[in-house]
């Protein structure tokens, strides 16, 4: 989602599976996938977690997870360098505008790898940073900072959480992240050529009770059942599979 609503979403008091006929996930605007995304995570020096977070991308690259979730769209393998590490201290709070600021800037100023148009530039903001309406109303968001001329910057941005009921919150984190991923991969670039994020006008109810209509965000009708510990022992979500939804069959994947 743009915004995504993580666990806090209003959609997440549906705890229970949706049921067909399913609708399709559309690519209305015929908005370009990133074929092989290129995530730049991009974290701060203090924070503990690094090694755990770079972990659970390295798990990610390659995994069928991955490919079961995104590949009938046209998205290949992920690919991911080791993070760029800020020893800067991290900002005590952040905005929309702040972190785009932010990442114009640090491109500029060679502090962050040039743009391509496959790169995802990753956020993974450490618990000390605070965002207005962070782990109440959104986990994290992915955009695009247009630039007319030139290549579009994708980014996304997770906020740290802490733990709630029994999960920890590195598992909000690998949630949270294995939902902006693919959603950026698959919904690149959301201000200028959209691609998977529409229901046709009949199913128009099933984005609104998921809170968006982008590929993870319709799953969130599954409530917890969406979360599952499908790479390794990290926490990620059950996506949409039109190829799934089309057979008549539980849509969201994989399937446990």
């Amino acid at each position: 989602m743009r915004v995504a609503l993580g666990l806090f979403a209003l959609a997440a008091a549906c705890d229970h599976s949706p049921s067909g006929p399913y609708p399709q996930v559309l690519n209305q605007d015929e908005g370009p996938v990133l074929a092989s995304p290129h995530v730049v995570p991009i974290l701060w020096s203090r924070d503990p977690m690094i090694g755990s977070l770079e972990g659970f991308l390295q798990a990610l690259v390659g995994s069928r997870y991955w490919t079961e979730v995104t590949g009938e769209y046209g998205v290949s393998a992920l690919r991911f360098d080791t993070g760029v590490i800020l020893g800067d201290p991290p900002p005590a709070t952040i905005t929309f505008d702040s972190v785009r600021s932010f990442i114009v800037d640090s491109i500029a100023a060679g502090r962050l790898p040039p743009v391509d148009d496959q790169t995802i530039y990753t956020l993974l903001y450490p618990i000390e940073t605070t965002a207005a309406g962070g782990c109440t109303q959104f986990g994290g968001y992915h955009e695009e900072i247009a630039r007319p001329g030139d290549v579009s910057i994708v980014y996304a941005v997770i906020v740290r959480c802490p733990a709630t009921g029994d999960l920890s919150s590195l598992d909000l984190a690998t949630s949270f992240l294995s939902h902006e991923l693919i959603e950026a991969a698959t919904d690149p670039y959301v201000r200028t050529q959209p691609a998977f994020d529409a229901v046709a006008p009949e199913f128009f109810y099933w984005a609104i009770r998921a809170g968006g209509a982008e590929l993870t965000d319709m799953c969130y009708l599954l409530g917890k059942d969406r979360l599952q510990r499908f790479v390794g022992p990290y926490l990620v979500q059950r996506s949409w599979s039109n190829r799934e939804a089309a057979a008549g069959h539980e849509p969201c994947v994989p399937v446990p």
